[in-house]
């Protein structure tokens, strides 16, 4: 069945708010500043492709494309400085914990752990 406009603006409006309160949840909740950038720099990724989906095809392919250069940095390993940890590529736990919020991944068996 397709969604029709007002059915896909209500189930983009829900998915923000969620996004939203689960966002406010973990800034709260998570005491390491670094991963409360990495996991709210993965959430707006996340919400830039869900908000993407109102959005006619050509300006959603610009959209993926700024994602996809937006995804090779978090893919660059940082050389370690002595006493840091390098920067790594988003793991899966952060895909895993956004990526339930992206209809085309629904029914894929990711679930938000």
């Amino acid at each position: 069945m397709t969604e029709t406009q007002a059915q896909q603006e209500q189930r983009i409006h829900q998915l923000l708010n969620d996004t939203r309160l689960y966002i406010e949840q973990d800034i709260t909740t998570t005491h390491d500043i670094n991963l409360k950038r990495i996991e709210i720099d993965a959430a707006t990724v996340v919400t830039l492709s869900i908000v993407s989906e109102m959005l006619p095809e050509s300006v959603q392919q610009q959209v993926k494309a700024i994602i996809d250069l937006h995804e090779q940095v978090w893919n660059m390993d940082i050389p370690s400085t002595t006493g840091m940890t390098p920067r790594k590529p988003l793991g899966q736990r952060f895909f895993h914990r956004f990526a339930f919020f992206h209809p085309a991944m629904k029914g894929n068996g990711l679930s938000p752990t």
